[in-house]
């Protein structure tokens, strides 16, 4: 295609009075030129830096128009110059797929008063090169065309009658590039996510994806870790719900809000709510780990504990919200917390711009479905691997009926991801942006969890400990991939860690457990011992018992709790006692 004139002499500024322009246009806007409150012209893909503010503020006096400097003060080969740069990087960003930041900008207190809500200027383009707007000729009309009812396709946004027809091409451009390939209407956009991003930005963390050596040499690929659980609120779950609370009315405010939640959510919305001065209920399952409910209750919620699962917690919240008139904020069925957590893809791309594949826990599908959104719409080849509870599915249920389905309760140490059903908006989205899904069990995620505090130095839940232990477990073929796994949480119980690391010290054959069978006779015990001591294995308890055991009498059994340094060592220790004539047997169980 070639590529459309900007005529510079015949360039204009139109307005649309009494209406602010899409959000699309404004998202887009802001992600261009990092400066909120900034439109933009679009030519097929090509975006051009709106230099109509510029005129504006030369108007009130403000920058020099003398000789041969523009409005904004700069030389006019320059200002072409950078324009070309301007629509270069754009063009490839929108036609390519490759993530597109334009270098941000201080706000000049000299805007404050402008009225942004007003301006919707850009230049009209020449794409026919006969000379007339586009907005005249038939390519311009055919774009124009697409949508159709008289509203935006991508955002919805009614147009205004007097829009102008380069202004209806924006809204053309923002839904050609608004999604990844099989994008569902109803789900959120790019654009979606990229307002979040700007709501959100000066108040979450904008965590490390961090380089893991053991990871990488353990699968022979390259392994970055997505540390979410180094939010102020230990999970991502503060991301999406502080972009729904910044959505709310002063009226839905004034109410109050409530959520039910197993505690990353929990947590999430009573801190924003509390720093936003809201008042805030939160209702979680009576097994949520005490951590989550003693911190959740110091950022200032009023916690309430009912049900076995969230399933329940959820039934009681609804309940108390028609009671009391409270705005409930959904965990994960929810546009704007789904923008919110795909915050997560957007800094994924900009850190790792050419990643593979990335690998995301699985609840009730509000975090895979945002990332999955962010990273399809910008690099359609990079795959999305959602990673489930083996007991608890839900989301490949879902995706193999066609629709949420509610799974028996279970139980698992990955109590973050424990949902029996997953939201609606949530499976639309994976429908299309998630290319696969694995399960691990309780042991391959309590592994995970003492294989990052061993290797990576870094505390995750069970659920934050997913997608490492899909990896360890060899479930995911990552070798010579550029991969990044969520560490989605790290609030975790110090006493269920302890038993966490225990668990996953026997499942890794660090910590095992020997059923000896020795003579009643002295020494005997101190021969097995020895044997012990040789392989340099250490013993940690020994439970002698002779009466109550089967077996020829004159034998007793003695019960090992011994260190090892993994399965092998086990196995070659297991083998010497049985050498040494002592009937062993590896208790797993």
């Amino acid at each position: 295609m070639t590529r459309p004139r900007l005529d510079r002499r015949r360039h204009q500024r139109d307005s649309v009075e009494g209406r602010s322009p899409c959000r699309i246009a404004s998202a887009i806007g802001t992600a261009v030129t990092g400066h909120a409150g900034v439109d933009v012209a679009v030519f097929d893909g090509s975006v051009v830096l709106d230099r109509a503010e510029r005129l504006e503020r030369a108007a009130a006096g403000r920058d020099d128009q003398r000789g041969d400097r523009d409005p904004a003060g700069g030389d006019r080969r320059q200002l072409a110059s950078r324009d070309a740069d301007d629509r270069r990087d754009a063009h490839a960003a929108a036609g390519q797929g490759h993530a597109f930041q334009a270098p941000r900008r201080e706000a000049d207190p000299a805007e404050a008063g402008l009225d942004r809500s007003r301006r919707t200027a850009a230049w009209p383009a020449d794409d026919a090169g006969d000379g007339q707007n586009d907005a005249d000729d038939e390519g311009g009309a055919g774009r124009a065309r697409e949508l159709g009812d008289g509203r935006c396709d991508a955002c919805r946004d009614p147009f205004g009658e007097r829009e102008p027809q380069h202004v209806l091409r924006l809204h053309a451009w923002a839904l050609r590039a608004r999604g990844a390939p099989g994008s569902v209407v109803g789900v959120i956009t790019l654009a979606d996510i990229i307002a979040a991003r700007e709501r959100i930005r000066a108040t979450v963390v904008r965590t490390p994806l961090a380089r893991s050596p053991g990871l990488s040499k353990v699968s022979s690929g390259e392994v970055r870790l997505k540390l979410e659980n180094l939010q102020l609120t230990g999970s991502f779950k503060a991301r999406g719900a502080l972009n729904r609370l910044l959505a709310l009315t002063a009226e839905e405010r004034a109410r109050g809000v409530i959520a039910a939640s197993a505690g990353n959510h929990a947590q999430g919305v009573a801190y924003h709510a509390t720093k936003l001065g809201l008042v805030s209920t939160i209702v979680m399952p009576v097994n949520t780990p005490l951590i989550k409910v003693t911190r959740t209750q110091g950022y200032g919620a009023n916690v309430v504990l009912f049900g076995e699962n969230y399933d329940e917690a959820y039934a009681h919240a609804v309940e108390l919200m028609d009671k009391s008139g409270a705005v409930y904020i959904h965990a994960y069925d929810d546009d704007a917390i789904m923008a919110g957590q795909g915050t997560i893809g957007l800094e994924i791309l900009e850190d790792l711009s050419d990643v593979d594949a990335v690998v995301v826990p699985i609840g009730g599908g509000g975090l895979i479905a945002g990332i999955g959104v962010a990273i399809k719409a910008q690099r359609p080849q990079t795959r999305i691997i959602g990673v489930e509870a083996a007991v608890l599915p839900s989301m490949k249920a879902a995706i193999d009926a066609g629709q949420p389905v509610k799974l028996e309760a279970a139980r698992t140490i990955a109590e973050g991801i424990a949902v029996r059903r997953v939201g609606q908006k949530p499976l639309d989205a994976c429908k299309t942006v998630v290319d696969e899904y694995v399960t691990v069990d309780d042991d391959e995620i309590a592994r995970a969890i003492v294989y990052l505090l061993e290797s990576d130095k870094t505390v995750a839940e069970g659920a934050g400990a997913a997608a490492v232990a899909a990896v360890l477990a060899g479930k995911l073929d990552v070798k010579d991939k550029r991969v990044a796994l969520l560490v989605c949480g790290g609030n975790i119980d110090v006493n269920v860690l302890s038993r966490i690391i225990e668990r996953g010290l026997v499942e890794s054959g660090r910590l095992a457990r020997l059923s000896v069978f020795v003579p009643d006779r002295p020494g005997a015990l101190a021969d097995a011992l020895a044997e012990v001591a040789r392989t340099r294995a250490n013993v940690v308890e020994v439970h002698h018992e002779r009466a109550f055991i089967t077996g020829r009498l004159g034998q007793v059994r003695v019960d090992l709790v011994v260190e090892a340094r993994g399965a092998d060592h086990v196995r070659d220790l297991v083998e010497a006692l049985r050498a040494r004539g002592f009937d062993t047997t590896h208790l797993k169980s």
